[in-house]
């Protein structure tokens, strides 16, 4: 898999439990703070690939806007239903900086 690591405009971080949407090289991520770790997702619901940033969350649990699918954002894992998963991506901090890995999105041709 190629990585293709895109550095995140660091005014667009989010607040512990806030999510916040940004686009690096076309591609959709989710991004969220929780238990003080900054996790990022590909923004898109893994039914119909609606943004799901744009969904409701209550605790760690956000839930599309489309047809109710449920994701935990401590993981990406699914809770409603629990077969499917949002797609982590890896981060990477330097010099004070973040990074994203956006390589397997691109590589997929996964976008929105």
């Amino acid at each position: 898999m190629t990585e293709q690591w895109e550095k995140l405009d660091s005014n667009h971080q989010p607040w512990e439990g806030e999510v916040v949407s940004e686009e690096l090289a076309t591609v959709p991520i989710l991004l969220t703070r929780i238990d003080g770790q900054l996790k990022a997702y590909h923004d898109c619901c893994a039914h119909n690939g609606v943004r799901v940033s744009t969904g409701h969350v209550e605790g760690t649990i956000i839930t599309c806007p489309a047809h109710k699918w449920q994701y935990d954002l401590r993981s990406g894992e699914g809770v409603n239903p629990k077969k499917m998963r949002l797609r982590s991506l890896p981060l990477m901090t330097r010099d004070g900086e973040i990074y994203i890995d956006i390589g397997s999105v691109i590589a997929t041709k996964v976008t929105l």
